[in-house]
């Protein structure tokens, strides 16, 4: 049988991979997070908070 082309073989690697990606997502998911976390509600944005801030610097510094 002849090696694979380099094309098969880069798909391989490629499934591969995302095979690892989701086996690592899901052994992780639940200990990678604290017990109080209940996530955010997608149909719930948050409103953008903005607060100005006025810094005064050196001219050297910003240089």
């Amino acid at each position: 049988m002849p090696p694979p082309s380099k094309s098969a073989a880069r798909t391989q690697a490629m499934y591969e991979l995302e095979a690892l990606q989701t086996d690592l997502f899901i052994q992780w998911q639940d200990k990678s997070l604290p017990d109080q976390w209940n996530g955010f509600d997608v149909d719930d944005p948050v409103e953008p908070h903005k607060t100005r801030v006025t810094m005064r610097m050196d001219s050297d510094m910003l240089a």
